[in-house]
């Protein structure tokens, strides 16, 4: 075994007696068929004569040498003649202790030498191992359709398009009518990436034309599921939609759903979301969690118009709308004496910087609108222009 064996040692200072010498050391041998052998060591020597010297030697690891003990002697005759019994006496046994140079003098050289051979197991040359395999595979390939209630659009979308999440429409007006009502229409930001879907980083683009949605269609940037486990997912921002307006009319719909987009009513008289129902249809209305601004005179963030409708159901939440015009309200709703108007309005922030008001109500004789539940459940904030925040005639 490959290794090192190293001790340092020095004279006990007794003043009488035979020359007593104290060692410690240290070894470290490399077992290549097992555990190595590392571990402490000491030895005793008692010189009784310049010719005899004893010795005893312990060890910590026992499997080193079977044994944790050693015990010898070490007895060295000069041959020559004249010697007498006086001398074989003095060179056995003498209590004379050797001086510093006598000590310094080179004394033979020890060598410890042991030789072990031990049998091992079989051991593999992994180097040289060779394995054949034979592997054979056979693929199918089958296309599911998840979501399938979901129209999903992506202006920046190239090549065939069926308004899958792999083939997006390009414009949300394409998306809407090939989706058909009852629909959901996802919208990504033009320019930018889904969170967690691989694609370009963002780039704010924008999506310039106005929409018009059919019968039960969410436009939405964020979509939840409670089935097979629960998530959202959700573009990392809004998509921008200019110059623009977002309207829904038909007859004899259910229920229509606008939120988490980014809108922008960059014209004159300009709308953001413009509802306007007909007829005898009976209207659910969700505008939700939208950030809606407008810059021009006569703009309205969110205008819901159901003079022309019997039924007609709005719940206004959450959303952000800023008007930067003279003339322009935050959100407009208009009705009739004869219309059923159901409204909630909670929970919107409207930055209002124009001449006008943060909520306008017209012809509305309903009493589902409270002038002070407006004024306590949404956030107002009001430039030196504005006229109020809440007017009802």
């Amino acid at each position: 075994m490959d290794g090192w064996d190293a001790e340092i040692g020095g004279k006990l200072p007794l003043p009488k007696g035979p020359e007593v010498r104290l060692f410690a050391g240290y070894y470290d041998y490399d077992n290549p068929l097992g555990a190595d052998f590392p571990g402490a060591k000491g030895r005793l020597e008692v010189k009784t004569g310049s010719w005899l010297a004893l010795d005893v030697e312990v060890f910590e690891d026992e499997e080193l040498n079977d044994t944790n003990y050693f015990v010898g002697f070490r007895l060295q005759v000069p041959l020559s003649g004249g010697l007498g019994w006086q001398d074989v006496k003095e060179g056995l046994f003498s209590n004379r202790h050797r001086d510093l140079d006598q000590r310094m003098r080179p004394e033979m050289v020890i060598r410890d030498v042991r030789v072990h051979t031990e049998d091992s197991d079989w051991q593999e040359d992994l180097a040289r191992r060779q394995v054949i395999r034979s592997v054979s595979e056979k693929r199918s390939t089958k296309r599911v359709v998840l979501a399938d209630h979901i129209t999903f659009v992506d202006g920046d979308t190239s090549g065939p398009e069926d308004g899958t999440n792999e083939q997006p429409y390009s414009t949300i007006q394409a998306g809407v009518d090939e989706a058909g009502a009852n629909k959901t229409i996802f919208v990504y930001e033009a320019g930018g990436t889904a969170a967690g879907k691989p694609g370009p980083a963002d780039g704010g683009g924008i999506y310039d034309e106005q929409v018009k949605l059919k019968d039960g269609q969410p436009l939405t940037s964020s979509v939840s599921w409670s089935s097979h486990g629960s998530g959202t997912y959700a573009t990392k921002n809004r998509p921008v939609i200019r110059p623009t307006t977002v309207t829904r009319e038909g007859t004899d719909g259910d229920s229509l759903t606008i939120e988490n987009n980014s809108i922008t009513a960059a014209g004159r008289r300009a709308r953001g979301v413009w509802v306007e129902a007909y007829g005898s249809e009976n209207l659910s209305l969700t505008i939700a969690s939208n950030t809606i601004s407008t810059s021009q005179s006569y703009a309205r963030g969110i205008w819901i118009d159901g003079r022309n409708s019997d039924n007609l159901s709005s719940t206004t939440t959450n959303n952000t709308i800023t008007t930067n015009a003279a003339n322009a309200d935050g959100m407009r709703f208009a009705g009739t004496p004869t219309t059923a108007i159901t409204n909630s309005v909670t929970g919107n922030n409207l930055s209002i910087n124009g001449a006008l008001w943060g909520i306008e109500i017209r012809n509305d004789t309903h009493n589902s609108f409270s002038i002070p539940d407006l004024e306590n459940n949404n956030d107002f904030d009001l430039g030196a222009t504005a006229l109020g925040r809440v007017r009802k005639y």
